[in-house]
């Protein structure tokens, strides 16, 4: 999802927020925020979301994967 640089309009305060398109655009025609033109940056997590999971719930899986038989499809 792309981060824009906005300035509030009540508080003058930039700061830097991270939505679509869209809902940059609904805000600034609202008259909540001033788009400040700038290179767009994107963020993203290198991360794979199984390295985030708790080893509960891997173990979970096992079991799953285990219970399902040998065409199982289940990634743990």
């Amino acid at each position: 999802m792309p981060l824009y640089t906005v300035r509030d309009t009540k508080t003058k305060k930039e700061s830097e927020v991270n939505c679509s398109y869209d809902e940059l655009q609904t805000k600034v025609k609202a008259g909540e925020w001033v788009h400040i033109p700038g290179g767009g940056k994107i963020i993203y997590d290198r991360d794979h979301l199984y390295s985030k999971v708790s080893t509960d719930f891997r173990s979970r899986l096992k079991q799953i994967h285990k219970a399902a038989g040998k065409n199982s499809q289940v990634k743990f």
